[in-house]
């Protein structure tokens, strides 16, 4: 599998009030994407009323900005094309 998700990422003062272990909102943190290899499991997670995905690879989680349906089927599609190629 080879799938390229938006993620969110902490910038520097961001990363400040996590390790003091200070709640922040995830809007204000940075989106890039990343390219998947391996995706484990995916779970929705909510903050202030905002649906987010939260994905699990290896013994690392990532926060998308996409909704769980959305990484579904992306997921979905690359698996597809996956097998159309075999």
């Amino acid at each position: 599998m080879k799938i390229k998700l938006p993620i969110l990422f902490n910038t520097d003062s961001l990363q400040m009030l996590d390790n003091a272990d200070i709640d922040f909102d995830l809007r204000l943190c940075d989106v890039r994407p990343i390219i998947f290899y391996r995706i484990d499991a995916i779970t929705s997670y909510i903050e202030n009323e905002i649906e987010y995905c939260q994905i699990y690879s290896g013994s690392h989680s990532y926060y998308s900005t996409l909704k769980v349906s959305e990484v579904e089927k992306a997921i979905e599609k690359n698996q597809m094309q996956l097998q159309f190629l075999q």
